[in-house]
């Protein structure tokens, strides 16, 4: 039987893992960085722990999507508020996404 790394995953978790690994082919690392997110956030979604927020799940539809996009979001969010938490840890109320889209599309 080949490998599967993607065998037991099971919905968020699999569709998250599938959007990082098979189609943008990016590690975790490089996932979070690139979109804002935390590593840890990441790490734990892809392996089922804890419920994602509406936001996270907002915004992994958004990078599935339109990747560039998204980088750019977060590039922005970065810039314009370097001293605030921008980055999408899964334990608020989507606030931190919705600043950071309408940035760009501003």
């Amino acid at each position: 039987m080949a490998f599967d790394p993607d065998f037991g995953k099971q919905g968020f978790a699999r569709d998250l893992f599938r959007l990082r690994f098979r189609r943008l082919r990016i590690d975790q690392p490089t996932f979070a960085a690139r979109f804002g997110l935390s590593f840890g956030m990441v790490k734990d979604q892809e392996q089922s722990r804890g419920k994602p927020s509406r936001a996270f799940k907002v915004l992994v539809a958004a990078i599935e999507l339109d990747p560039a996009l998204i980088e750019r979001a977060a590039r922005i969010a970065e810039e314009r508020w370097p001293d605030a938490q921008v980055k999408i840890t899964g334990d608020n109320d989507g606030a931190d996404v919705s600043e950071a889209i309408a940035g760009v599309c501003a």
